[in-house]
């Protein structure tokens, strides 16, 4: 190496990048240390063997996993849900298609918390739904579970069906259908 050649990365640089980062993982490390439940949820995890963690995320059956008695934690439920509760006498409520077509936010709104209660009430922990990607084909079986093919409307209807539907203390919606629409390409 010649003595003209500066190193990319000076030594000085080099120790502030290492400060920033080490204060970066304090932080992290703090602020689950100041909150009980992240903190309890992580010694919950670190207690569980790597074959516990697999069954506990792995299914039980289609709809829900195991729970783990040892460690008293309890397995979680999911439930189909484009237009409601799916196997129960539960609300048909619209589905995403039909919402998006009113154009109206309230109706969005009003939906979301429904399913909210419902699925809580029939000890669901997580909706598999709504579909929040692009109709691109109206082939598609799921097709009507989306929003149509506008991202603006698809956006703004569902950002309201969510954010009601959240307030019910569930887990995130999950949304099965994306990778099946978003594979979707014109093959002509």
């Amino acid at each position: 190496m010649s003595r003209n050649c500066k190193p990319i990365f000076p030594m000085y640089k080099f120790n502030r990048i290492k400060l920033i980062l080490s204060a970066l993982l304090l932080i992290g490390f703090s602020s689950i240390a100041q909150n009980p439940l992240e903190q309890l949820i992580q010694e919950k995890i670190d207690a569980m063997s790597l074959s516990e963690k697999i069954k506990q995320l792995h299914g039980q059956d289609m709809w829900s996993t195991e729970d783990n008695t040892d460690l008293n934690i309890p397995g979680f439920t999911v439930s189909d849900g484009p237009h409601g509760v799916r196997f129960v006498d539960a609300t048909a409520l619209p589905t995403g298609i039909a919402i998006a077509a009113s154009w109206n936010r309230e109706l969005a709104h009003e939906v979301g918390r429904v399913m909210g209660k419902e699925f809580h009430a029939y000890g669901k922990h997580q909706q598999l739904g709504p579909a929040l990607d692009l109709c691109r084909d109206p082939r598609n079986g799921r097709s009507p579970e989306t929003g149509g093919e506008d991202p603006f409307l698809c956006a703004h209807i569902n950002i309201d069906l969510i954010k009601e539907y959240k307030k019910t203390q569930l887990l995130q919606p999950l949304n099965i259908s994306m990778e099946l629409t978003s594979r979707q390409t014109d093959t002509r």
